[in-house]
């Protein structure tokens, strides 16, 4: 095909050479010049002519060898090649007469100078008038190749639709629904495909829409599927963390149950003994803490990040249980944080479940919509729900203080200094865990001037 495209820009070319040496000959007939100039003229005209006669046998015989190699176009290449010959025997003819001219010119006979001029252009002409043709004839040649191609490629997706709606029809009923259509689209590709082979391109460009038709709904089909399937792995990785979770909390009981075990029985054993069990119930609390980690890369990863936050919170909570730990302290604010971690896991498990109240968001089923980004694991109206639970939890805490704080008349005793430090630890992770949130829907601005005020 490409060396027929090649053919055709070749016969263009000798094209414009003859009109070139047309309009030459045209000149040199109507100018009026010396006679020796005018059969210098007509020498150079005939060189010309024989140039382009060269340019049409060589464009000939190569159209001829594409004909022998590919049956398809092959009657309209042979006649352009006979146009091409034709023409070239004209311009053989016209390049002769020019010569005739040019010798009638030397011999000062400009009267039969001009009847060989007029003998050569009307030669020119039928040169013309048939390489006309010729484009003609490799143009419809090079079309019927072009659509024997495109028959082609039709043929080999139809095959391919074919095959993939096969495994299709073995699967869920979505996939079952969209391998209907991948048939249908399948056969409307087989039709398109016999159309363009019988150059009906109006009827192939009908059979090619409705395939693209039926493709559609099968894609929309199939992009239905994905999300449920998706929506389906995201609810069952929730699961998977509730349940860490719910183990976790268990843990969390027993650990509690000793360090409580611990207060009490402390003025009854010995310091070595206390140092033991206050130990061995740290390790057991670290080890926890450990098992917490996967879970928050989980939730980091599937871009919950108020609940990432939120466990991270507990984190911090049990590491500082493990150093008073290990200092032997079991007393009434290492109780406090073990209660509180207690609850705060038991409120992250329920969170993650699914909030039944709110509606499963429907699906798109917009043409040619570019793939959305993986939702979040967590939505974010739960993101804010949560929020709105850390920050209330923080107000409790400031609350709570206050009124000891006038109970007390003003003093804090040492456990409310050290629940008003927690207050501002607490506080501060929140600006922190608030601030990674809101930030994706902050303006540039804004985000550069420091976030949160």
């Amino acid at each position: 095909m490409k060396k027929q495209s090649e053919a055709v820009a070749k016969l263009r070319k000798a094209l414009e050479k003859l009109r070139e040496a047309r309009k030459s000959l045209a000149d040199a007939e109507a100018k009026k010049t010396p006679q020796e100039r005018a059969a210098d003229n007509q020498h150079d005209l005939a060189k010309k002519a024989n140039d382009v006669m060269k340019k049409i046998n060589k464009a000939a015989q190569q159209t001829r060898r594409n004909a022998s190699q590919s049956k398809t176009g092959a009657k309209e290449r042979m006649s352009a090649s006979d146009k091409m010959r034709k023409a070239s025997d004209s311009m053989k003819q016209s390049g002769g007469q020019m010569q005739k001219a040019a010798q009638k010119h030397g011999q000062k006979n400009p009267q039969g100078g001009k009847q060989n001029q007029q003998k050569s252009v009307e030669k020119m002409e039928e040169a013309k008038d048939q390489l006309k043709k010729a484009v003609a004839e490799l143009e419809k040649s090079l079309k019927k190749r072009e659509l024997q191609e495109l028959a082609r490629k039709q043929k080999e997706l139809a095959k391919k639709t074919e095959q993939k709606q096969k495994k299709m029809s073995k699967g869920s009923q979505k996939q079952r629904n969209a391998a209907g259509d991948m048939k249908k689209a399948s056969k409307k590709m087989q039709q398109a495909s016999k159309k363009m082979e019988q150059q009906q391109d109006e009827e192939a460009e009908k059979e090619q829409e409705k395939a693209l038709s039926d493709l559609e709904k099968a894609r929309q089909k199939l992009e239905e599927e994905r999300e449920e399937l998706a929506q389906m792995k995201q609810e069952q990785e929730l699961f998977r963390i509730a349940e860490k979770l719910k183990e976790a909390i268990k843990v969390q009981k027993g650990i509690n149950d000793k360090t409580t075990a611990a207060a009490v029985g402390r003025k009854t054993m010995g310091k070595r003994a206390l140092r033991r069990k206050c130990r061995k119930v740290a390790d057991e609390q670290e080890e926890l803490a450990g098992t917490l980690e996967p879970t928050v890369k989980k939730l980091e990863n599937g871009r919950a990040v108020v609940f990432a936050g939120y466990l991270k919170g507990i984190k911090l909570d049990m590491e500082e249980i493990i150093d008073l730990l290990n200092d032997q302290d079991t007393g009434k604010f290492t109780r406090k944080l073990q209660k509180d971690v207690l609850v705060k896991l038991t409120d992250l498990m329920k969170a993650l479940k699914r909030d039944p109240k709110k509606p499963k968001k429907r699906k798109g089923k917009g043409k040619g919509k570019p793939r959305p980004q993986k939702p979040p694991l967590v939505p974010p109206y739960a993101e804010l729900k949560m929020l709105k639970k850390m920050q209330m939890d923080v107000e409790k805490q400031r609350a709570d203080i206050a009124r000891a704080k006038d109970v007390a008349g003003g003093t804090l005793n040492d456990f409310q200094k050290k629940l008003l430090d927690r207050l501002s630890a607490s506080q501060a992770h929140l600006r922190r865990v608030a601030e990674k949130f809101f930030k994706p829907f902050m303006p540039a601005d804004k985000e550069k001037g420091g976030g949160l005020k």
